[in-house]
């Protein structure tokens, strides 16, 4: 599924598998709180693999 994210965080419905990031300018914020700085930063164009768990996603500055 395709994420257009902003600097507010977005739940994402999926509970596992892979967030790429697409960018290769923005860096994202994964976490299981809607809470900034709470969560790993994933840099442009890596992935990150999840499972059995509620995320947030948003873009900061890269």
């Amino acid at each position: 599924m395709l994420y257009l994210l902003s600097k507010d965080f977005t739940k994402i419905s999926e509970t596992s598998g892979t967030i790429r990031n697409a960018s290769n300018i923005r860096t994202l914020e994964m976490t299981t709180f809607a809470v900034p700085n709470s969560g790993i930063l994933i840099a442009p164009l890596q992935e990150h693999t999840f499972k059995d768990k509620t995320i947030y996603l948003r873009c900061i500055d890269g």
